[in-house]
């Protein structure tokens, strides 16, 4: 081989060396940079990117899918600053916002509907159990699992508030594209206020409709006994049964058709404490029990101060009422009938107290069979009536002596 020939020979060799020496340099520092990048990438949270260089080695290339231009400028601030990084190349990079996570929920007061999509199995399974727990109703869920939802920035503050809806009456609540509307009744100031409060400055909410959500309370249900019939008016189909079998039997009582039944009425809670009031109630005579605005009522008249005192006793046993008024209860006890007959030549005088007319017609008939066969004499008649007067049927013992005494002049 000539000189030239060996000297060209050492030069392709020479090449070959430097190149050979390039390419494995160049397979490290693109095996650096990529894990560099991988690692910096990993701690931010953006481990769904994948890596590459260019040629050179010296320019990383990002692609795959991001949710916003914020996140694509960190992630390239992040590996511009490893060392040996000269150029940062994110045009393979696909730009895909989350899509707002919706929720619906209605309920009523047998159950509960949920509908909407959610980011993952785990967060519905989260709202489903607060739910359930804070409302103790059936929940009926309908919910999607789309992982191109964003995990709702409001979720942890909707779950702590969730018991301060369970008292809204025909709830329907609403969470879609960032916007809250809320709608139902309240039945009294607090619970008005806490379901406001429940759903006020939920993080990631932009606007919220309130207007909905209407403060308005039950009208006070209520009861009366008077004139033998029962009238009132309470929230459900139960309570009414409970009222009308607490009356079938009781005493003085003709009529129990006028309860009704009305949905916009408070519930009776008050039922428990009356029924144990008309339980201790069988001695009043002429009762008139009532029940308004936390007072029962009761009047009429007893006979005896143990029938009064049944009734008092039950006050401290009483839940759900104020105050047991008893000052229309008059004690009046019972007075003894009595007879007296006077007779003379020209007339017989009959006077005494008895309990019923009939009695007193029953002693005049008596009389008057026994005496008009042999006195010709006028009955003169002063007996009075009271319904004061105790019971007893001595008339007929009373028709007995007289028949007897007939023959007495």
């Amino acid at each position: 081989m000539t000189k030239i020939g060996k000297l060209f020979v050492g030069l392709v060799a020479l090449i070959l060396l430097w190149m050979l020496m390039l390419f494995f340099n160049w397979h490290r520092i693109e095996t650096e940079l990529k894990n560099a990048s991988a690692l910096v990438l990993d701690q931010a949270g953006y481990d769904q990117l994948e890596i590459d260089t260019d040629h050179q080695g010296r320019t990383v290339v990002l692609s795959g899918v991001m949710r916003s231009t914020e996140n694509i400028d960190h992630a390239t601030s992040l590996v511009a600053g490893i060392e040996g990084v000269h150029r940062v190349q994110t045009d393979s990079i696909e730009l895909k916002p989350y899509s707002p996570a919706n929720i619906s929920l209605k309920s009523n007061q047998a159950s509960i509907t949920l509908l909407g999509s959610l980011s993952s199995d785990a967060v519905a399974k989260q709202l489903n159990g607060q739910i359930t727990k804070a409302m103790g109703r059936r929940l009926d869920h309908g919910l999607s699992i789309d992982p191109d939802v964003e995990s709702p920035p409001w979720l942890i503050g909707l779950a702590t508030g969730v018991p301060a809806l369970e008292p809204i009456d025909d709830l329907d609540f609403e969470i879609k594209d960032r916007k809250l509307r809320i709608a139902g009744i309240s039945r009294d100031s607090a619970s008005h206020q806490s379901a406001l409060k429940a759903v006020s400055n939920l993080p990631g909410i932009q606007a919220a409709d309130i207007s909905g959500l209407v403060l308005k309370p039950f009208n006070p249900s209520w009861f009366a006994l008077s004139d033998r019939s029962v009238r009132g008016t309470v929230s459900t189909a139960g309570e009414s049964f409970r009222l009308k079998r607490l009356f079938a039997d009781f005493a003085g009582v003709d009529d129990v058709t006028g309860i009704q039944v009305d949905s916009e009425f408070s519930s009776a809670e008050w039922l428990s404490d009356l029924e144990r009031v008309v339980g201790n109630a069988g001695g009043v005579e002429s009762p008139t029990i009532s029940y308004r605005d936390g007072v029962i009522k009761v009047a009429g008249i007893v006979r005896e101060q143990q029938d009064f005192d049944a009734l008092a006793a039950q006050a401290p046993y009483l839940m759900h009422t104020r105050q047991l008024n008893l000052a229309e209860v008059e004690l009046r006890p019972f007075q003894t009938p009595w007879l007296d007959m006077r007779v003379t030549e020209e007339k017989i005088l009959l006077q005494g107290l008895v309990r019923q007319a009939k009695t007193a017609n029953e002693l005049l008939q008596n009389i008057a069979n026994a005496t008009g066969s042999t006195f010709e004499r006028q009955i003169e008649n002063q007996l009075k009536v009271s319904t004061d007067v105790s019971p007893g049927e001595w008339a007929p013992a009373v028709g007995r002596l007289v028949a007897g005494m007939a023959k007495i002049e």
